[in-house]
Parts: C-alpha cells; structure tokens; sequence
C-alpha cells in the first residue's frame, strides 16, 4: 500500500489521540494490536513484509513492575521480552527491504535523568532496565533508509495530548537528521542522548578488542 502508516498499539488513550491526528493527513493507516497480532510469535509470520510502509508509530505498553508472588523473576518480564522481540523482528525486515521508512517508538526518558535519587533509582530499577532494553534495541535497528527516533511524552496529560499527538504525527512525516536520542516532548522538547560515546572512531577490528563482540 503507497504512503501508509502501520501503528502499532491502539487501545490507550493517547494511542486513538495520535490515531485521529494521522487521520487528518488522509493517508492509509493499519493498525495493529493485540485484536489481530500475537507478540508472542514471530512479526515475519503474521505481517505482509512484501507490502512495507513509509511511517510506523509504535505505542506499546511496557511495564516490568508487576510481579506477584507466585510469579518467578523470568515471568515478570516475560511479556515486555516478547514485545521487544516482536519488534526488533519487524524492525530488521524493514532494515534488509531498503525501502525508505520512518520509525517512531514511544518510550520513557527515564533512562536518562541523571538527577534520579538513588533510593528512587532502586524503586524503579525493573522498569529503567526494560526501556533500557528497548532503546538499545530497537536504536540499533537506525539506518539512512530506516530512520528510528525515539519519543518520550513526559507529564501526559489530557491538556497536551493533542499537541504531543500532532508533534509525533510531524515528525514521522518529517524525521530529523538527528537520531540516536530521545526527543522530550515536556519543556522545551529538547534531543538527548541516548549514548555519551566519545568521539574516537574504532575500527571494527579494535571494536572486538575492545567490546569482546563476536564476529
């Protein structure tokens, strides 16, 4: 389908928000939730990789806090697991197409704040640690053709989602060459690093050296 944006996640509030401000563009749009996917398997077995879109806007609940008592460890992140794998699958399809594509994941600058008390840091060190496993992943999916930005709507509420609605929609539609960063929409909507990298540039070589990578 030409010009189409595939979203994923729809039954939230904020999810039908930006749903209505994609619709004012007249585009196609597909939409995709837990009614008509399973994140528990594979995206290459339930999507139509042959018909690829030019936007996607992924609004997905995670949430790596609830466990019960009769839960073990694994089982408390077992859901947030499979939705990051599920879109990490759809994302490297996207990567081999080569068909031009923006990407747009709604995420938590929680990972980021570095005024966090430590007693703070511990209370939410399930949920800072998936976003963690989010960004890194789903960040390193980012190419010139598939350009993945991450957004974090900071202090929601019903008095600016509109606006975080129609700024999202903008700038799935218009990507900035600025990447590798989350974009606050609180405040003055600054880009922040995902990463302090310094500026040395490795080879691949000295990089396996460096990092143990596994060729």
């Amino acid at each position: 389908m030409s010009n189409c944006t595939w979203v994923f996640g729809e039954t939230s509030d904020f999810s039908k928000t930006i749903l209505k401000k994609l619709k004012d563009r007249a585009d196609p749009i597909k939409v995709f939730g837990r009614k008509n996917i399973s994140y528990d398997k594979p995206a290459i077995e339930q999507l139509d990789f042959n018909n690829l879109p030019n936007r996607i806007i992924i609004n997905i609940k995670l949430d790596a806090l609830r466990q019960t008592s009769e839960e073990s460890n694994f089982e408390c992140w077992e859901n947030n697991i499979h939705i990051i794998e599920f879109i990490s699958d759809l994302l490297n399809q996207c990567k081999k197409s080569k068909k031009d594509i923006t990407v747009v994941y709604i995420t938590s600058s929680v990972t980021i704040i570095e005024s966090m008390k430590e007693e703070d840091f511990y209370k939410w060190k399930k949920y800072i640690a998936i976003r963690h496993m989010q960004q890194a992943m789903w960040s390193a999916y980012d190419r010139k053709h598939l350009k993945v930005l991450a957004i974090s709507p900071s202090n929601l509420t019903n008095s600016n989602k509109q606006d975080y609605a129609k700024r999202i929609v903008n700038i799935v539609y218009n990507p900035p060459k600025r990447r590798k960063c989350i974009l606050d929409l609180s405040g003055a909507g600054e880009w922040r690093s995902l990463y302090i990298i310094d500026n040395i540039h490795y080879s691949v070589d000295t990089a396996d050296v460096r990092y143990g990578i596994d060729k």
